[in-house]
């Protein structure tokens, strides 16, 4: 019962864990024993492992501490410690002095010795590698140690495992290259050898345990290994080694050959070891058989005796040693009984078919009969060959082309060797018959046999020649006769390997031949194929006798084939037949003529079959020996064919005919008969292209073969002209299918090169067709030309081509150019898009070539809504520019919009009309000479090359159409700009790009004059109060430079009245800048404005800063603006008229500005009008906008009202800062206090409310986006102290128990605005992230709160504020995890806005995005617990593989592989510029890669651990794009915001004293005590935060922990997440602690904790000494136990 209260203790260790004596160990030197130095003794391989290795004193020293580590790990049982160790060593080695080498050297023989013999593969190989860094490094210093290294030095390069072997030999040619290798062997011969013969002849399974722990499995594993090792070195060193130098070592040798340990290895149960054994026997016999002196009764058993051998690994082995005992052996057979020894055996291995292997057998049985000696050669050739047969017919030889080729070629070359020997004439016929005709029977009468026909074939084309003139070969002609008669006879029979046979003797040069792969030498290392086939038939010398049996074969066949119901093997074997003797005497001799061949041949075609294409092809055959009659008879059966696919096979062989040289194809393909067949394919062909159906027909083929031109007639195509015309009659109504039917690139490609082909060649003949047939014909070419689908430059320019040609043919009626325009603009408007401007193309083309001006207005008015649309998108611009106070409706009605679902197809529209002009443009039509004498006097010259190049017939149209395009152009541009975020608009940026592109190309190509004349129309337009006309002069005067000093004179004029045109010109400040005429003018009528006391007067003083600067005049505005306050002015100012709203919202932005601008200048009782009357306004607005949300103009005001909120807040903020405002004006009294206690909850509550309600809204105006975008940034400065005291309305809150602990209220708004993070409105979404982020410093400030109230092993990481956002983080993770699966790390995925995809996305990296701001604010306590949080969860290194797949492309790019590394501008900016959600932005895919580089760069900041962690754990190709990136991109800024952290807080900190340098990338800090200086040196790496940074220390007073500081310090900027200020303040409160006598833990031996950065606090009762509680915890649980470390006591 005692026994199982004992505690559990540590693996192989026999005493208790005890840190105290951990670390005792740690302190002292490894020692090693001497017994192991230079004189070793013996070579005798050592299997016992190396712990009795230790060094005396003195070489102890001559060591470097790490050496002895790295050689201590060697003892070790774990094999991947002394893995780790041998790779330690190799490292050591590369760079270690000479004395330290040679050190090494003392112990290195015998520990190489043991482990290059390890059971584990692994440790061999890093043994092999290790030494060969130790042998590289030691040089001529390897000498004293070389014979007792090179037994398992040149015993290893045979290692089983090759990697092990590849690295031995490396190391020796390394050491001993070329002629030095030989010398080294021979030098150290005779250790080698000794070791070898120790290894095979002493060595037992016991001997060779590594540990007492091997199983018996491994023990007899690793004895095979020695012995396999061992006995193939054996083979290597006498193969290598001349005669000479086994004879000096004959003795030792000997040693070996005489051992019958030795002798017993030929049975040894691994077939690896036996092997090696036979494979050694050769090797004797071949090179040192007077080893063998005297043995050969031994050997010759040994060898024979396996020769049934049926292991693939050991037989080839087996088989070079039995015929080098052959050779070598004089009197071999004496030795053995061959009757009863080696033929029974031999019998065996021939009916088995060699066991699987006869391609290795069955090639060395003519070298064996022919040193064979039987007693009766008759009764042993007898048997031989017929178990060689039965051999063959084994299942596995039969299902193996090498197999039974090896087997027929060993038998026919062993038959014609015995023939070749025997005298007698009728003995050799006799073996003929009785040896190679069943052989014959075999392979041809049996199917199963059909794989030896090749390698009969090639033996058989030998063999007949040779025996020709002996006339052997006549039993063979017979046999063959006799087997026709039998196939005659018996239709059963199998005739296909018979025919088979005889086609291949008729030309040897088809037999496949045995092939072998050369590998050529030299550079290039070729790979060449020997035996290769002859390109040209020869004539065989028994082609008369194989004719006869060819021609018998095939008259059967023929008659077969006739007689029978299913003859398509008599047919195949006829086809075979004929094309191999082909010829005229063939034919007759089958037939009495060819025609009668042929005849009989046509009426196998007639059947339906699949093997009518051998039937047409035997039929082409025939043709070269037909008369011209007899050719037209077969090409009329032709055309009567009914079959589509036999007449696609007739004609493809004509037309191969045709090539060949035949030349009455072409009368055939013109025949009335085929004519009348090709309509009806083409007919067919029609059908097919209006159904679905994509695959190409048999018919569609037929008639492109017919339209292929002849070789034989000058390219004429087959078909004739007639046939011609009345096809494209046909395909006129094709040409008419939806483009859904001809999606499939490759039939839209043969479709358009056909008809391209097809209507060029009826052009260019002229043909009359009448005008309604030629317009569809070209309709359905125009439809192939303007096809999205992409075709070859070759088919798209002959559609294009041929559509030419027909306009021309069509142009002529003017008629019919203005129909065929309107069929033309409904095809351009269905296929047109920016991707595709082939349409354009096409009508340039067209209009060139018809100059018809009705028919380009055709075109640019084929869309009747287009007016409509471009009414309601200005309305919503105008709607757009009254709710941001822009546009000030005076007297008009307010635009009234819902929506701008048109924008798309307006802006497609208007892109379709503008690349229409610039197609145009582009075409354009010099003046004749005369005109241009007329105009050289009236244009400058300068204009003189424009005005010519505009003149042409479509000029007028063009400038007509070009000023409403302008108009257009404009609402496009401010559609998008108002309304970004609508998806409707979001979908068109890239067509608004492009249409801006083609417009500032057209306003280059326009003439001068015209934009002077379209500025005059406009401009009269806006005095007449036409506000949309004000964007079309400002875009004018954009692109003519003249234009502004024009508009500038009509401004400078005085005038009786404001007229609105004005103050919508005055607000573009762009072209009043230096116009000193202007501003006097505008200025003069403000202050007469301002002397009427019109609060119009304002506007003037907002627009211009300078104006702002006019003390006097802005005293007396805002003395008006306090006035009109107090008495109310604009107290209905929701209920007034249009007037009363534009003065205020002139009085409002007035405010805002001045406050904006110069805030000193109101005192205090202006400031309480102000804030009064504003707060006034705000209850006012909410009353009126929440009653009449669609209401413009209330959404106006208080859109005006929230940037002054917005600007009184900032002002509040720097007076709260005590810096005082810009100028030197003190602050007025309890203004801050009464704006925080008063105003503050007052507007933000108001302000708050409108989100509140946004967020349930159901009713959606179009201009809600601008209200809300307004309130919004108006929000996002709200106090974050009013912030955290704010309760959401409560029935909004959804009941849920608290999970945090934060205050109910602040869970509730957190808990209410998380969620809106992924909401479609980006305002909400926007607010929702800024109000989120002002909420981080309270939430971080409660967590820390947490952590001091509670120990660190009791935090629980659910109660932290980061589990508040946890439901939106994870519900994100998993659906952009799953959206980004099939990207790598490196791809860049393209998220397209307004999908799903983008706003999970953009919410996911927003939350991380307040994550890392949560740990940016959380100190490094709460920081490791947040790192612990994310790491638990999974997300962050989910969150960095998203981010790398996020990024664009050209950031990327530059990093991959072996990519040029140019690194744009543009790339580096993404990590340089702050890239948060802000309300100006609009959702784009590049938000989205903006804000993953931001939120890389803000983990590298925040959490360089995890980052660290992600980096080491990817594969390396991964892993060095994110550090190739990483290096060039980030870390420099990520070092900068380093260092000027450091710099910024260094005089906070007096105890240190803090050197930054930025370019060496260290901080040097310096801790002084009693005049005692300790200094610190952190040095960042290139890559940082990814590579490992290097502390180091430097400390001038003995301080025992000082290591264990500077390491601390290491592992918190490695793995704690810490920044270099943190970890210079660890370290200064490790000293700190230190001097004011704060023990340190006696676990960790530190002060402060790794993680919690906690003194210990934990004692001991018994012995007082103090713990860390985790380190404590971690005690208990590794060493179960509940004991004190130090003393042993229960704590």
């Amino acid at each position: 019962m005692g026994k199982n209260n004992k505690a559990q203790r540590t693996k192989n260790n026999a005493r208790p864990s005890s840190s105290g004596r951990s670390a005792q160990l740690l302190e002292t030197n490894v020692s090693f024993s001497s017994h192991q130095a230079e004189g070793f003794g013996s070579p005798l391989p050592s299997f016992a492992g190396l712990s009795n290795l230790t060094l005396d004193d003195g070489e102890s020293q001559s060591l470097d501490p790490q050496t002895q580590l790295i050689l201590k790990k060697l003892n070790k049982k774990d094999a991947v410690t002394r893995q780790k160790g041998l790779q330690e060593l190799g490292e050591v080695c590369v760079a270690a002095e000479e004395q330290e080498i040679k050190a090494i050297l003392k112990l290195w023989p015998r520990m190489f010795s043991s482990l290059s013999t390890d059971p584990d593969h692994r440790v061999r190989e890093a043994t092999f590698v290790a030494h060969k860094h130790v042998a590289k490094k030691a040089g001529r210093n390897l000498a004293p140690y070389l014979k007792n290294l090179s037994g398992p030095w040149f015993v290893g390069q045979f290692d089983t495992f090759a990697p092990a072997s590849s690295a031995a030999q490396a190391a020796f040619k390394d050491s001993f290259p070329d002629k030095k290798y030989e010398d080294a062997v021979k030098y150290c011969q005779k250790e080698i050898l000794s070791y070898i013969s120790e290894n095979m002849l002493s060595q037992t399974i016991e001997t060779v345990a590594y540990e007492k722990s091997l199983s018996p499995d491994e023990l007899e594993a690793r004895m095979e290994r020695v012995l396999t090792s061992n006995l193939k070195a054996y083979n290597s060193l006498l193969s290598e080694q001349p005669t000479s130098q086994i004879k000096e070592m004959a003795e030792a040798n000997k040693a070996i050959t005489t051992s019958n340990k030795f002798w017993k290895l030929n049975k040894h149960k691994s077939p690896f070891v036996r092997r090696a054994w036979f494979t050694a026997m050769a090797s004797i016999l071949h090179t040192a058989d007077f080893l063998l002196e005297g043995q050969a009764a031994q050997t010759v058993p040994a060898i024979f005796g396996s020769l049934d051998e049926s292991d693939p690994i050991v037989l080839s082995s087996v088989w070079d040693a039995a015929l080098s005992a052959i050779i070598s052996i004089k009197d071999c057979w004496s030795h053995v009984n061959c009757e009863k020894v080696v033929f029974p055996k031999l019998w065996h291995v021939l009916k088995e078919g060699g066991y699987g292997n006869s391609a290795t057998i069955f090639p060395n049985m003519l070298p064996l009969i022919s040193k064979v000696e039987p007693k009766d050669k008759t009764v042993f050739t007898a048997k031989f060959f017929s178990n060689m047969l039965i051999g063959l017919g084994q299942k596995s030889v039969l299902q193996s082309l090498s197999e039974s080729s090896a087997i027929v070629t060993a038998y026919i070359e062993c038959l014609r060797y015995v023939i070749n020997i025997e005298d007698v004439k009728e003995s050799k016929e006799t073996l003929v018959k009785q040896q190679l005709l069943p052989l014959l029977n075999a392979c041809i009468l049996d199917r199963k046999f059909h794989l030896t026909i090749n390698a009969l074939a090639l033996q058989l084309s030998n063999l007949l020649p040779a025996w020709n003139s002996s006339n052997l070969d006549e039993p063979i002609w017979w046999h063959f006769g006799s087997m026709l008669s039998d196939f005659n006879e018996s239709s059963e029979l199998n005739h296909q390997s018979f025919v088979e046979l005889v086609v291949l003797l008729a030309d040897p040069s088809k037999i496949k031949k045995p092939r072998r792969v050369n590998f050529a030498g030299g550079d290039d290392e070729h790979i060449k194929k020997v035996d290769s086939e002859p390109e040209e038939r020869q004539t065989v010398a028994y082609w008369q006798p194989l004719l006869r049996i060819a021609t018998c074969a095939a008259t059967y066949a023929l008659d077969a084939a006739l007689t029978t119901k299913s003859p398509e093997k008599l047919v195949s074997t006829l086809f075979h037949l004929v094309k191999a003797f082909k010829s005229e005497e063939f034919f007759k001799t089958v037939r009495p003529s060819v025609f009668s061949f042929y005849e009989d041949i046509f009426k196998l075609l007639n059947e339906e079959r699949g093997d009518s294409k051998e039937i047409i092809k035997m039929i082409f055959l025939l043709f070269e020996f037909l008369d011209q009659d007899e050719k037209s008879t077969a090409y009329d059966n032709f055309t009567k064919i009914a079959d589509r696919s036999i007449l696609l096979c007739c004609i493809e062989e004509a037309v191969h005919a045709d090539k060949l040289g035949e030349k009455s194809v072409i009368m055939w393909l013109r025949s009335a008969g085929m004519s009348d067949v090709m309509l009806t394919l083409a007919k067919e062909v029609s059908n097919m292209l209006e159904s679905t159906e994509k695959q190409k027909s048999t018919s569609w083929t037929i008639l492109k073969l017919c339209f292929s031109p002849s070789t034989q007639h000058d390219k004429e195509i087959f078909a004739n002209f007639n046939t011609v015309s009345a096809i494209m009659l046909i395909f006129c109504e094709a040409l008419a299918v939806p483009k859904t039917a001809l999606d499939d690139r490759t039939t839209l490609e043969s479709y358009a090169n056909f008809i391209g082909e097809l209507m060029s060649s009826l052009f260019s003949q002229q043909f009359k067709l009448c005008e309604n047939t030629l317009q569809e014909l070209l309709l359905g070419t125009f439809k192939l030309c303007c096809s999205s689908i992409g075709l070859s430059p070759a088919a798209s320019d002959s559609l294009q081509n041929a559509l030419v040609n027909g306009v021309m043919h069509l142009k002529y009626s003017s008629k019919n150019v203005i129909d065929m325009s309107k069929k033309f603009a409904s095809v351009v408007r269905h296929e047109f898009s920016f991707m595709n401007l082939k349409p354009v193309t096409c009508i340039g083309k067209f209009l060139e070539t018809v100059n018809c001006t009705e028919a380009f207005e055709v075109f640019l008015n084929g869309q009747p809504k287009y007016q409509g649309w471009q009414k309601q998108l200005e309305d919503a611009c105008m709607l757009n520019e009254v709710v941001q106070g822009v546009y000030w409706p005076k007297g008009n009605k307010i635009p009234l919009a819902t929506s701008v679902d048109c924008i798309f197809d307006f802006t497609v529209e208007t892109l379709l009309r503008a690349n229409l002009l610039l197609e145009m443009l582009n075409r354009k039509a010099a003046l004749p000479n005369e005109a241009y004498s007329d105009l050289k006097g009236e244009v400058p010259i300068e204009e003189l090359e424009t005005e010519l190049e505009f003149n042409s017939v479509y000029s007028d149209a063009i400038l007509k159409e070009m000023t409403s395009l302008i108009q257009a152009f404009v609402i496009c541009d401010k559609t998008v700009s108002h309304y970004k975020n609508n998806p409707n608009c979001s979908k068109i940026s890239v067509d608004i790009s492009m249409l801006k592109h083609v417009m500032d190309t057209l306003s280059v190509k326009l003439p001068p004059s015209f934009i002077s004349k379209n500025f005059a129309v406009m401009f009269d337009s806006l005095r007449a109060g036409n506000y949309p006309a004000y964007w079309v002069v400002v875009q004018l005067c954009q692109w003519d430079d003249h234009l502004p000093d024009q508009l500038c004179d009509a401004l400078a004029e005085p005038v009786a009245e404001v007229l609105p045109w004005r103050l919508w010109l005055f607000q573009w400040q762009a072209i009043l800048c230096g116009k000193p005429n202007v501003t006097g003018q505008y200025y003069r009528e403000g202050n007469e404005l301002l002397d009427k006391k019109d609060p119009l007067c304002a506007r003037y003083f907002t627009d211009f800063q300078a104006f702002m600067n006019h003390t006097e005049e802005v005293d007396k505005l805002l003395d008006l603006v306090i006035k009109w306050s107090k008495l109310e002015y604009w107290k209905s100012a929701f209920e007034g008229d249009l007037e009363e709203h534009n003065q205020f919202i002139a009085v409002i932005t007035f405010l805002t500005r001045l406050i904006e601008i110069n805030a000193s200048k109101l005192h205090h009782t202006q400031w309480d009008t102000v804030l009064c009357s504003l707060a006034g306004y705000l209850q006012n607005a909410k009353k009126f906008v929440v009653q009449q949300p669609t209401n413009p103009i209330h959404a106006a005001k208080l859109v005006s009202l929230c940037p002054l909120v917005k600007n009184i807040q900032f002002f509040m903020k720097i007076l709260e800062k005590g810096s005082g405002t810009k100028t030197n004006v003190s602050k007025p009294e309890n203004l801050l206090d009464e704006w925080k206690s008063l105003f503050v909850p007052e507007f933000y509550s108001i302000l708050m409310s409108f989100y509140f309600a946004s967020m349930e809204a159901t009713i959606v105006p179009l201009f809600e986006q601008t209200k809300m975008s307004a309130v919004g940034s108006c929000l996002a400065s709200v106090p974050q102290d009013w912030l955290v005291q704010l309760a959401p309305p409560k029935h909004m809150v959804k009941q849920h128990k608290l999970i945090s602990n934060q205050e109910k209220r602040v869970q509730d708004l957190v808990l209410l605005l998380a969620p809106l993070l992924h909401s479609t409105d980006r305002n909400l979404k926007v607010t929702a992230y800024h109000l989120l982020k002002k909420m981080l410093k309270e939430l971080v400030k409660k967590d820390e709160e947490y952590l001091l109230s509670v120990d660190t092993d009791a935090v629980d990481t659910k109660k932290l504020a980061c589990e508040l956002l946890e439901k939106e983080l994870a519900e994100t993770h998993e659906v952009v995890k799953a959206m980004l699966s099939d990207f790598r790390v490196g791809d860049c995925c393209i998220v397209q806005p307004f999908t799903d995809g983008h706003i999970y996305t953009y919410s996911y990296l927003m939350i991380w995005s307040l994550l890392l701001d949560m740990c940016k604010e959380a100190k490094s306590e709460l920081r490791y617990q947040l790192s612990c949080w994310l790491n638990n969860g999974g997300y962050t290194k989910t969150m960095l593989e998203i981010v790398f797949r996020l990024m664009p492309d050209y950031v990327i790019q530059p990093f991959h592989g072996n990519a040029d590394r140019v690194v744009s501008k543009e790339a580096s900016e993404m990590f340089t510029h702050e890239h948060s959600p802000s309300y100006e932005g609009k959702y784009t895919s590049g938000s989205i890669m903006k804000m993953a580089c931001w939120i890389y760069l803000k983990s590298l900041l925040h959490l360089p651990a995890l980052v660290r962690d992600w980096w080491t754990d990817l594969d390396p190709q991964m892993s060095g794009l994110v550090e190739r990136l990483t290096a060039s991109l980030v870390s420099k800024h990520v070092i900068g915001i380093e260092m000027k952290s450091v710099l910024e807080r260094k005089e906070s900190c007096t105890e240190l004293e803090i050197k930054v340098h930025p370019l060496a990338r260290e901080v040097i800090a310096t801790y002084t005590v009693d005049e005692v200086r300790m200094e610190l040196t952190v040095t960042l790496p290139v890559n940082h935060p990814l590579g490992p940074i290097r502390v180091e220390g430097n400390n001038t007073i003995d301080i025992a922990k000082w290591k264990q500081w500077v390491k601390q310090l290491t592992i918190f900027l490695t793995h704690q997440n810490g920044s270099i200020w943190d970890g210079l303040m660890l370290w200064k409160r490790n000293l700190d602690n230190k001097f004011q006598g704060v023990e340190e833990c006696y676990i960790c031996y530190s002060i402060l904790h790794s993680s919690n950065y906690q003194i210990p606090k934990l004692s001991c009762r018994t012995c007082h000494k103090k713990f860390h509680s985790s380190c404590l915890y971690r005690w208990f649980h590794t060493s179960n136990n509940s004991t004190c470390p130090l003393c042993r006591n229960l704590f």
